[in-house]
């Protein structure tokens, strides 16, 4: 499993979170606003 953080919740880490939700065996494990 790769476990992501994403920095920045703006237009970008919305659609950044969609796509990794699609990624098997990839999980958001940390978001930062």
């Amino acid at each position: 499993m790769v476990r992501i953080g994403i920095v920045g919740v703006g237009f970008m880490g919305v659609t950044h979170f969609k796509a990794i939700e699609k990624v098997k065996g990839a999980k958001v494990t940390a978001i930062a606003t």
